[in-house]
C-alpha cells in the first residue's frame, strides 16, 4: 500500500491549528492499538457531516502512512429520500482522500424499541460491526477498529440528556473513549478520538481542507423526525436550545466541565462495578442443575455494563439466540439478604443490576427504578412479598427460624 494519499497531501507533513489538534489526538489512540502489537484493520463511520469527515482525514493519513488497511463506510438508514445522495457523495469523498469507501444498509426493521434515534443508532451499530468483521477478514487480519467521530460537544448533549432522566454513574459517564466485544472471531475496539476536541474544530478542518459535508436535517430542531409527542428530538432541542440557555445563565461555556465530570463518573462507575463484579459471587448463587451457559451469559452482561452493544450476538444467528433463550427458562437466583446488606449501597444495586440483567437477558431493559425496588424488598421486604423484573419475578423467602434468616429468590419465567 502507498504511503502518499489525498489525505495525507491535504493534511501535510506539518499540520497547525484544528488540523494538528485532531490529527493528533487520533495518532494518540490509534498509537495505542499498534502497541498492542496485533495488527488491525481500521474502518471510520462517516455520516458526511464535518465531524466524521474529519476524522476521516486525518485518520486515513496515519493509516496509510503507517501501513494499515483503512475504510470509510456509510450506513443507510433508507429514512430519508435523500440519504441514497448523500451515500454516494461520501463514497466519493472517501474514495478521493485514499480510503477504501463501502456502503452498507442498516436494518431498521430489526429495531423497533425505542424512539427513532435510538433504533437508528442500534441499526448503525449492527451494520458497522458487520463491516468491520468483513473489512478484518478481507485484510488477512483477526482484528478492527472502528473508528467514531463524537466530540466533546456530543459528550455534553449526552450527559444533559441523561441528567433529565435522573441516571447514575454509569450512565452518567455516557460516551466511553474505547470499548470492546468480538464478533465471528474478529476483536473489535470502537475507538473516539474526537472525544476532548471541540465540534468548531472539526468545522474548521473541514473548511480549512475545504471538504463539502452533508448537513443532516434531523439534527435540526425543525427537522423532520419528531419525538412521540410531536416535539423536537431531544437531543437537537439540547444542542440547539438548553446547552446556549445555559451558558447564557452562567456565564461560561459548559461543555468541558459536562464531559469532566463523564471522565471522573466513569472512573468512579468502573473501579465500583469492578467491586461489585468481585462480590457478585459471594451474595448471588444459581440454583442447581441450572448453570448450563452461565459463563458465557455472564461475560455478555460484563458487557453491557461497560456500555457495550454486542450487535454481533444480537442478530447473527437468530436460530441460535433463541436454543440460548429456550435453555434458560425457568432458571432461579438465589440471592442472601443478610450478605447483602452488609454491602454499600452503590456496590449493593450495581450486584442487583447485574442480576437482572442475567435474570432478563437484556441489560438496556433494567432501569434504576428495577433495581431500587428490589433492593428495598431484599432490604426489608417481609416473608412472601412478590415483585415482578425485567424478564420474570422475585420473592422473599424465610429458611430458617429467625426473622432475619431471609433470602431473595429470582426467577426467569416466559
Amino acid at each position: 500500500m502507498s504511503c502518499e494519499s489525498r489525505a495525507s497531501q491535504l493534511v501535510g507533513s506539518t499540520p497547525t491549528g484544528a488540523v494538528r489538534r485532531l490529527s493528533l489526538a487520533t495518532r494518540r489512540c490509534l498509537q495505542q492499538i499498534i502497541n498492542e502489537g496485533v495488527p488491525t484493520a481500521v474502518v471510520v463511520g462517516v455520516s458526511g457531516g464535518p465531524d466524521s469527515l474529519a476524522l476521516l482525514v486525518v485518520a486515513t493519513d496515519l493509516c496509510r502512512r503507517w501501513n494499515i488497511p483503512v475504510a470509510g463506510v456509510y450506513v443507510d438508514h433508507h429514512i430519508r429520500p435523500e440519504s441514497s445522495n448523500e451515500a454516494r457523495h461520501v463514497y466519493d469523498v472517501v474514495q478521493s482522500v485514499g480510503a477504501h469507501p463501502a456502503i452498507v444498509d442498516a436494518d431498521m426493521e430489526a429495531y423497533r424499541e425505542g424512539g427513532p434515534e435510538a433504533r437508528a443508532r442500534s441499526a448503525r451499530r449492527d451494520a458497522l460491526v458487520r463491516y468491520a468483521t468483513q473489512w478484518a477478514r478481507e485484510s488477512g487480519t483477526t482484528a478492527a477498529t472502528i473508528l467514531l467521530g463524537h466530540t466533546m460537544d456530543d459528550q455534553a448533549e449526552t450527559v444533559m440528556l441523561r441528567l433529565a432522566r435522573g441516571s447514575g454513574a454509569h450512565s452518567l459517564s455516557a460516551m466511553r473513549r474505547r470499548d470492546l466485544m468480538e464478533c465471528g472471531g474478529v476483536a473489535i475496539t470502537w475507538l473516539r478520538p474526537l472525544l476532548d476536541q471541540r465540534r468548531v474544530d472539526t468545522h474548521q478542518v473541514c473548511r480549512d481542507l475545504k471538504l463539502a459535508w452533508v448537513d443532516d436535517p434531523t439534527n435540526a430542531v425543525d427537522g423532520p423526525w419528531r419525538a412521540s409527542d410531536g416535539s423536537a428530538l431531544r437531543r437537537a432541542a439540547v444542542r440547539q436550545w438548553a446547552l446556549p440557555a445555559l451558558e447564557r445563565a452562567l456565564g461560561v461555556d459548559p461543555i468541558p466541565a459536562l464531559a469532566r465530570s463523564a471522565d471522573m463518573l466513569g472512573e468512579d462507575d468502573a473501579y465500583l462495578s469492578a467491586q461489585a463484579g468481585d462480590l457478585f459471587d459471594a451474595c448471588v448463587r444459581e440454583s442447581e442443575g441450572a448453570r448450563d451457559g452461565r459463563s458465557s451469559e455472564a461475560e455478555g452482561v460484563r458487557g453491557a455494563e461497560r456500555g457495550q452493544v454486542d450487535a454481533c450476538e444480537q442478530s447473527e444467528d437468530n436460530d441460535s439466540a433463541r436454543g440460548k433463550a429456550s435453555r434458560g427458562r425457568g432458571r432461579h437466583w438465589i440471592v442472601d439478604c443478610t450478605k447483602l446488606a452488609d454491602l454499600a449501597a452503590p456496590i449493593r444495586r450495581r450486584v442487583l443490576h447485574r442480576l437482572l440483567a442475567q435474570v432478563s437477558n437484556s441489560p438496556g431493559s433494567v432501569s434504576s427504578v428495577h433495581v431500587r425496588q428490589l433492593d428495598g424488598m431484599a432490604l426489608s421486604g417481609a416473608h412472601g412479598t412478590r415483585i415482578d423484573v425485567p424478564g420474570g419475578h422475585a420473592r422473599v423467602e424465610r429458611f430458617g427460624p429467625r426473622r432475619s434468616m431471609r433470602r431473595l429468590i429470582v426467577e426467569r419465567v416466559e
